[in-house]
Formats: C-alpha cells, sequence, structure tokens
C-alpha cells in the first residue's frame, strides 16, 4: 500500500509493532480496508491503540480516517465513469462472464474470514431479542434491508423496511420499544442520515447492527455489531451476491435458535399463501 510506503512518520520510527501492521496491510490490504479498528486488532494481533498510534504517526487523526485512504487506494475512489473506464479497459477480451464470476467468487470466500461466527452469532442474537426489527437503507442497499425483513417475516419475525427519510425513520423509531433492533444496511456508500439514525436509535435504546462493505471514518461504537462484507476491487462490475449471502447466513442462525417456533411460522406463511393464491 502506497499511503504506508510513502507517507513519513511524523514522531520518530515505527516500532516493532507498528512495523509488523504495516507488514499485515501490506499483505491483506482488503481487510485493512475493512475492517474495523478492534477487528483489525485482532487479525493482526495488537492492542488497538496500537493501529491509532500508528494512525497518529502518520499524520491522520485517527485510524478510521487512516482506513479510509487505504480503503481508496484499494478501490481507486475516483469518479464512477472513470473506474468503469477503467475497470473496462482491463478486461479480458471475451472473458466479461468469467471474470465477473471470478471476482466474486473470491469476495465470497473472503467473506468466511472476515465474519467470524461469533459475529453471526452475535448479530443473530440481536434480532432475536428483539420483539421488533427494522431495517434501512438507501438504493441497493434498501433492497438488501427488504430482503432481509422479508426472510425474517416468513419466520414469524416482526419486521420492517424503511425508506432512508428521516420523517419515516423517526415516526417508526417512535412507535418502537425500547430494546428493538435497528439494522442499518449501507452497501457501496454510508449515507450521512444513516449514520445518524444508528446514532439516535442507539441512544434510544435500540440494538444496532450495521451491515457495510465501507469504511467511511464514523464512531465505530454506535452499532453494538457489525458484519463488514468484502466486496470485489471492481466496484463497477460488483453484483450483490456476498451481502445477499450473508444475510441469508444471518436468518439461518436467527431461526436456528427459534426452533419449533419458527418451523410452525414457516408452515403457517405456506398455508396462509396457498388460502390467498386460491390453490
Amino acid at each position: 500500500m502506497s499511503i504506508i510506503r510513502t507517507l513519513t512518520p511524523t514522531s520518530g520510527s515505527l516500532t516493532a509493532t507498528e512495523q509488523k501492521i504495516v507488514a499485515a496491510v501490506e499483505a491483506e490490504p482488503m481487510k485493512a480496508a475493512m475492517l474495523s479498528v478492534a477487528a483489525l486488532a485482532k487479525e493482526v494481533g495488537v492492542h488497538r491503540s496500537s493501529l491509532v498510534r500508528l494512525a497518529h504517526k502518520l499524520g491522520f487523526d485517527g485510524y478510521p480516517e487512516l482506513r479510509a485512504q487505504i480503503h481508496s487506494e484499494v478501490f481507486r475512489a475516483n469518479e464512477p465513469e472513470e473506474r468503469l473506464r477503467e475497470r473496462l479497459g482491463n478486461l479480458p477480451v471475451g472473458q466479461v462472464l468469467s471474470d465477473l464470476v471470478k471476482r466474486e467468487t473470491n469476495a465470497l470466500a473472503e467473506l468466511q474470514t472476515m465474519i467470524s461466527e461469533a459475529d453471526l452469532e452475535a448479530a443473530a442474537q440481536i434480532l432475536n431479542g428483539a420483539q421488533r426489527t427494522l431495517a434501512c437503507g438507501e438504493g441497493s442497499s434498501g433492497f438488501l434491508a427488504d430482503v432481509l425483513t422479508d426472510r425474517l417475516g416468513r419466520v414469524g419475525m416482526v419486521a420492517e423496511s424503511i425508506p432512508l427519510n428521516p420523517r419515516e425513520i423517526a415516526k417508526h423509531l417512535a412507535s418502537a420499544n425500547s430494546g428493538d433492533a435497528f439494522v442499518a444496511v449501507a452497501v457501496t456508500r454510508m449515507p450521512e442520515v444513516l449514520v445518524r439514525a444508528m446514532a439516535v436509535a442507539r441512544n434510544a435504546g435500540f440494538q444496532v447492527l450495521l451491515i457495510t462493505d465501507t469504511s467511511v471514518p464514523f464512531d465505530e461504537t454506535i452499532p453494538n455489531v457489525t458484519l463488514t462484507v468484502p466486496r470485489s476491487a471492481a466496484i463497477e462490475a460488483q453484483t450483490l451476491v456476498v451481502p445477499t449471502a450473508l444475510i441469508s447466513a444471518l436468518v439461518l442462525a436467527a431461526t436456528k435458535s427459534l426452533g419449533n417456533e419458527a418451523l410452525e411460522a414457516v408452515k403457517r406463511y405456506g398455508e396462509l399463501r396457498h388460502l390467498i393464491k386460491g390453490s
């Protein structure tokens, strides 16, 4: 990563621990660009304060700002048309489908290394412990929020997808109960209104779950649990395969603990659907 190699530390040479962090970033820049400071510290085997000190030596206010710079280099965050032009220029002739499948397959395999079973279980417990789950996102993220709430509803959980609109979010938060779940989905970008909505929900007593593939600097202590989705470096060619797979895994983890209750709900759902269809 050029950000690590080219910036001169502002306060002396790097310590052995900081050199270990640099080596880890160089070896797996994707993880460095996506993981939270706590998750990366655990991955590297250092204390999170070491990451913060390294960021300060490199002239950043904190690690989130350093991570955002790494992220911009990994994904070359310039204008969309420039990214697409570069992507098409590097695309092998006659290999459009195979190239896309290869990139998404690699990102799907990376999902297992970026999200542990413990992380998935912690997220599932948030859903299981809520009387009601609200999910919110914008654009493709809104679609993923719809997928999540639809699948939760089929197994008998009360879940609703709401638009990323301050009026709608406030209305739904006001009618929900403390301890309910607020799921924020941020794929490709992290809208500022979504960050504020998470903070408001957390302060109101909600359990907040964030599903994201971005590394925009924000207060990482706001969500109770964050599930970071790996993404293909070819942003313009990226599909929703990986985040959809994660949502499927999350719903399965939540459903498993419901046991017979979930089976009865699915049975009832099927019966009602057939009655309404008239078959």
